[in-house]
């Protein structure tokens, strides 16, 4: 049996070549500059960018899952493990382990007045996630120099969190062809900026990882791009923006971060870190799962200056009037003649420095 990508992973292959499969496509992953990193030695070396993610990721919040509703999830996934869906029984239960309904501060009110404030709060708060979405076409970047493009496949996660889609009406302006394929590498949102990739008993949680790479890197690349469309200049060391995921099976879930490092020589690294790692049968631990999954939801919707939506929201705006200012510069005048105007360029493969 083989994933969404296409690589076998099911217990059907012997352990030996699910092994080997999975360490050449990492290597293979690796070649096109795509690393995964189990600890954080790498991003230290980043002070700035990694305090930075701490802030969002570590964040206090003002309410946790209940030590009731995390006993019962525990004895559901007990009572559920042996059976061979589990994994479509795992995606079942994710609005309650990580539900969109965030806690809030508010002010005192009576129990009517704060049920329909939090109610109207996240009907605007801006966030979607759509399950199983395939991505757009060419969204990873590509090492030109590397001639296999073993493990090199279109994501497709389980879920991918982003920003609700605004409506032309409520734009000052529209964006171009090239801005909006960089806004929606996933259909149906704007800007993803976390993804979850789910897997059963049965399955390699290595894989899960490995999709999770592909798909952080994804949406950093589209990210890069903005950054270039707006005008932006990258300096060597960690470029600033960052992206999240989740690997996750039955047993346990870990979540990663995923940002950009432009070295002084070569070609553009994508980095993956690991934050935290959490089994799924400890109550303790699936408290602090919700808290850091909620924490990282709270600043993809962010309207603060350090918020993954104010950030998106105005590199789109730049890059679209960066782009609409060369339209017009290349626009010919009255009774000149025309030239034929250039193609739509594709989201970028090759990163260079």
């Amino acid at each position: 049996m083989s994933g969404q990508d296409g690589e076998t992973y099911t217990s059907g292959a012997s352990m030996s070549s699910k092994t080997e499969n999975i360490e050449n496509v990492t290597r293979s992953l690796e070649c096109h500059r795509m690393i995964l990193h189990q600890s954080a030695e790498t991003l230290d070396q980043f002070p700035a960018l990694r305090d930075e993610i701490k802030k969002v990721y570590d964040a206090d919040r003002h309410s946790e899952m209940k030590d009731q509703s995390a006993k019962q999830l525990i004895m559901d996934m007990e009572e559920d493990y042996p059976k061979p869906e589990n994994q479509v029984w795992t995606k079942s239960k994710l609005e309650q382990y990580l539900p969109a309904h965030r806690s809030v501060p508010t002010t005192k009110r009576n129990a009517e007045d704060e049920i329909k404030y939090i109610a109207a709060w996240f009907k605007d708060d801006g966030l979607k996630m759509v399950p199983e979405t395939k991505w757009v076409t060419g969204c990873l970047p590509k090492n030109p120099d590397y001639d296999s493009s073993l493990g090199i496949k279109d994501p497709k996660p389980d879920f991918t969190f982003g920003l609700e889609p605004r409506k032309p009406i409520n734009m000052t302006s529209l964006p171009t062809k090239q801005v909006e394929l960089l806004m929606n590498i996933c259909r149906g949102i704007d800007h993803p900026f976390m993804v979850i990739e789910n897997k059963g008993a049965e399955e390699s949680f290595a894989w899960a990882a490995i999709q999770a790479l592909r798909d952080g890197t994804a949406m950093e690349n589209a990210q890069l791009e903005l950054e270039r469309l707006a005008g932006e200049e990258h300096k060597v060391g960690a470029l600033k923006s960052f992206v999240f995921s989740c690997a996750w099976d039955v047993d346990i879930a870990r979540f990663y971060v995923h940002w950009i490092e432009k070295p002084a020589t070569g070609r553009l690294i994508f980095h993956m870190n690991k934050l935290g790692t959490f089994n799924m049968d400890e109550k303790h631990k699936l408290k602090e799962f919700r808290r850091h999954g909620h924490n990282i939801m709270d600043w993809g919707v962010s309207e603060a200056d350090n918020g993954h939506k104010k950030r998106c929201r105005d590199l789109e705006a730049k890059a679209t009037a960066t782009e609409k200012s060369k339209q017009t510069t290349n626009t010919p005048s009255k009774g000149s003649k025309a030239s034929k105007p250039p193609s739509t360029p594709k989201t970028p493969r090759n990163q260079k420095s």
